[in-house]
């Protein structure tokens, strides 16, 4: 099994309060393109957090568990011609593949130690799924 090496990036974002909250951006050395995202309070508790991986969402929030969503950029309409460039938007699913593929994805990363628990703990509760 392969193991994802995320690694933190050092950005004004993850010093900065806004809204009442950090936002730390992880991302993976090794799988081009997938990124997490962590919305984190100044007691260290997760108010969001976002996988991105293959243009597939699975997000975790505080009182409603996991949400799937893809984009709009790996369409059958441009699969032939590869990924299509400019805006992404994001559209909730319900393909339990997504979910499947993140929580593989999650339990066989090595996120830096600080964030490690914290993510592999709110993705791992499969039955928070809506």
């Amino acid at each position: 099994m392969i193991a994802y090496d995320f690694y933190e990036i050092k950005s004004k974002k993850s010093t900065e309060l806004i809204n009442g909250v950090y936002q730390i951006t992880l991302s993976c050395s090794n799988y081009s393109g997938t990124q997490c995202f962590l919305w984190i309070n100044p007691n260290g508790d997760a108010q969001h957090i976002q996988l991105i991986f293959d243009e597939k969402i699975v997000e975790w929030f505080p009182n409603q568990g996991l949400v799937l969503s893809c984009t709009n950029r790996r369409q059958q309409s441009v699969s032939q011609r590869g990924v299509m460039k400019g805006v992404r938007t994001i559209h909730q699913s319900k393909d339990l593949a997504i979910l499947q593929e993140g929580l593989s994805l999650v339990s066989s990363a090595n996120f830096p130690s600080k964030w490690d628990q914290l993510i592999k703990e709110k993705f791992c509760k499969k039955a928070d799924l809506t």
